[in-house]
Formats: structure tokens, sequence, C-alpha cells
């Protein structure tokens, strides 16, 4: 079974990380619904910008699913494929306490967690352009356009 595992894990990356987040989920019995065609695994990490590495086991490059906002749970709009590294350094901490590494934090890391700085606070916006849209309005459908173009943007790696 394990033999099995890894092969599947190697032919299909996107599955072996939501089957992961899933067994996360249940774990810590927060939320799960995201489909297999949610999960979309960038060739590079739209944080760190760094090439992602599939199927020579858990590295710093290797993809990992984020989270966005970690009270909503694995689900659509609220997940994103980025680098393990840029997951651990994100971790489930607020934008106030990232800026704080940032600025303070181990000299090493500084650049890396002002990046997961600019990532969340790209999502916020994200996030915010969506909840217009759904508000509706006469701009409605030009915003949910706007929200797709950005999703895609991001997900498709960082913005430079």
């Amino acid at each position: 079974m394990r033999d099995y595992l890894r092969r599947r894990s190697r032919e299909q990356p996107e599955w072996a990380v939501r089957h992961r987040a899933k067994k996360r989920a249940e774990k810590l019995r927060i939320a799960f619904d995201l489909p297999l065609q949610a999960v979309i695994i960038p060739i590079f990490c739209p944080v760190l910008d760094v090439r992602l590495v599939i199927g020579e086991g858990r590295l710093p490059e290797s993809p990992s699913l984020d989270r966005i906002n970690p009270n909503k749970g694995y689900v659509v709009g609220n997940c994103r494929v980025i680098s393990d590294k840029a997951n651990r350094l994100k971790s489930n901490l607020d934008l106030i306490a990232l800026k704080a590494r940032a600025k303070f934090g181990p000299a090493g890391l500084r650049g890396d967690y002002a990046k997961v700085v600019d990532y969340v606070e790209r999502e916020e916006i994200l996030a915010q352009v969506r909840q217009k849209a759904a508000a509706g309005g006469g701009v409605a459908d030009d915003l949910e356009k706007v929200a797709d173009w950005l999703d895609r943007r991001f997900t498709n790696g960082p913005v430079r």
C-alpha cells in the first residue's frame, strides 16, 4: 500500500496534496470541501518564487496547501498551493505578526517573511474584491472578472 501511495503521489501530486489536507482537516476537525480540480500546483511558489519540487519527499520546495484564512478551513476560494517553506513561515500568524517578523525576525529569514507579508496582503485584496462582487450592483460582473484574473495570476506564480 505504501508503494502504491508513493507512486500515486508522484504521478498525481494534486491528489497527494489534497489527500494530506483532508487528513489534516479530519485531525483538526475543520471544514473540508475542496474538489480535486481546485488544487492547482504552479511551477513556481507564488510566495517565494522558487520552483516547486514534486515527488522527492518533504522539502522546503515541496507543494503545500495553504489555508489563506486559517479560520475558514479547506474550502474553495480559501486555498492556494505554495511551497512548504512559505506555508511554515506563514503558519497561523496574522498580518501584524508577519510584519513584525519581517522587520525583527531572524536576519536570514526577514526577506522571506516580507514576501509572505506581500502574499497575505494580495490575498486580502482578492478577498475584498470577491466580497464586493458578491454584494451585487452594477459593477459586480466586472469585479468578478477582476477577481478571476487576480486568482489566476496569483496561482500561476509570483507577481512581478
